[in-house]
């Protein structure tokens, strides 16, 4: 019986010694076949498996978006470049534009006032008092020197001015050609700045004061003193 026995348990532990080692042989390779399961997938935080290659696929496709993004940042910083250049064109054309124009209307004003002034001199010489000539002269004379400083827009200014003090005279030059004259036929008399008692005192004048009147409204002249002073006198004051 022993011998029997030992005959049976030999073959029994030389199976068990056999499962053991094919055990261990399935384990070795179920353990390999979860390390290539591993490099190929991924858990997330739920513990869900993830297929590592749309991982994969996913990360290719940010990068890719990434550098698009860059690129797309690029040329938009590069079209504000164009869009600056392109006004700071515009804005050097326009100053250009509106510089040769100042310049032209200037030259043009300053050589029309010129001009007047020369034929008012000629043809009306006593249409600008002494005073009012030399002004006109000395603002035609400004308005050169800023033409040549390139300020044309004082140029302009300074021209214009003198053309509309030459108005001014050839205005008054025409009414007082019309003009007549009166005198003053009380002991003294009120020239007043309007045509109405209301209106405040600018000249006192005495008997035969000689007044130069071009224009009436009611019973009130206008007229102008002796010393230059305009205003208006009523018409029982004079004669």
């Amino acid at each position: 019986m022993p011998s029997l026995q030992r005959r049976i348990q030999v073959p029994l532990l030389f199976a068990g010694a056999v499962l053991a080692l094919s055990g261990c042989s399935a384990s070795s390779r179920s353990g390999h076949s979860g390390t290539d399961a591993s490099s190929k997938n991924t858990y997330d935080r739920n513990g869900k498996l993830t297929p590592t290659g749309e991982i994969a696929r996913l990360r290719v496709e940010r990068d890719r978006l990434a550098q698009a993004n860059e690129l797309l940042e690029q040329e938009l910083a590069e079209t504000h470049e164009d869009l600056k250049r392109i006004e700071q064109q515009f804005a050097i054309y326009e100053e250009r534009l509106a510089s040769d124009q100042g310049k032209a209307a200037a030259v043009a004003a300053s050589a029309e006032a010129r001009i007047r002034c020369e034929k008012l001199e000629r043809e009306r010489p006593n249409a600008m008092a002494d005073s009012t000539d030399r002004y006109v002269k000395e603002l035609i004379a400004s308005s050169e020197l800023m033409i040549k400083k390139q300020n044309y827009a004082a140029a302009q200014f300074f021209a214009e001015r003198a053309n509309h003090t030459m108005s001014s005279a050839e205005r008054r030059a025409t009414i007082e050609s019309k003009a007549t004259t009166r005198k003053v036929a009380v002991d003294s008399a009120n020239v007043r700045e309007g045509p109405g008692q209301a209106y405040t005192v600018v000249d006192r004048l005495s008997t035969g004061a000689t007044l130069l009147c071009w224009g009436s409204a009611n019973d009130w002249y206008h007229v102008r003193t002796p010393s230059g002073v305009e205003g208006w006198i009523h018409a029982s004051l004079v004669r």
